[in-house]
């Protein structure tokens, strides 16, 4: 608990969004709050809201005449749904994200964000625990589109 409430722990997020960044990385600070009472846990970019920082970087993007672009996200603060809302706000929303993004309530795309990697520090003479989870089925297609394979690690 006390390496998350301190910021100790490294997350690294794969997304797939709509759009194009004009560049190859940065850093996405933009203040979230509730977007109402009745839907708590949906937020919104919000002036007076919790400090929310993200850090952003291109791992590839499509040709084609629809743009995709895949992205590693590390969210440097933990707000509930935070990596949906903040490339939405920036005009790139996630592929099938029926809340922030474009895709429909029902029968569009699934999600296109993956828990990629943690890194957990538990011990200062030892290096931190990595742990990397494989990519999600629904996600190959577009992110192959992007200039991913099966050999790539980034």
């Amino acid at each position: 608990g006390l390496l998350f409430k301190h910021n100790r722990i490294s997350k690294t997020y794969w997304a797939v969004v709509e759009g194009s960044p004009d560049t190859d990385e940065g850093t996405i600070d933009i203040p979230l709050g509730r977007l109402n009472e009745e839907r708590g846990w949906w937020q919104k970019p919000d002036p007076n809201g919790l400090p929310s920082t993200t850090n952003w970087k291109v791992l590839g993007r499509s040709g084609g005449e629809i743009k995709l672009t895949w992205l590693a996200l590390e969210p440097i603060t933990g707000r509930t749904h935070q990596l949906r809302v903040h490339c939405a706000a920036m005009g790139w929303p996630i592929v099938g994200d029926a809340i922030y993004g474009t895709a429909p309530r029902e029968g569009g795309d699934m999600l296109h964000l993956h828990a990629r990697e943690v890194s957990v520090p538990l011990s200062k003479n030892k290096p931190s625990v990595q742990v990397t989870a494989p990519v999600p089925e629904h996600m190959r297609e577009r992110l192959t589109q992007c200039g991913w394979t099966d050999a790539i690690k980034p």
